[in-house]
């Protein structure tokens, strides 16, 4: 294992995964289940215009 600098909430969200799938970074990682979206609270939209 190499020494990394890693904020806090990247280490805590990695080992949340590493609890859940074991063997996530074994497989690899291949895409996310979802897309991402941006969200602008001071821009008005509704969500069946996404």
């Amino acid at each position: 294992r190499e020494n990394k600098l890693l904020n806090a909430d990247v280490n805590g969200s990695l080992n949340i995964i590493k609890k859940v799938i074991p063997d996530v970074f074994d497989q690899g990682i291949k895409g996310l289940p979802f897309n991402p979206v941006v969200v602008d609270p001071l821009r008005m939209t509704r969500l069946s215009d996404l």
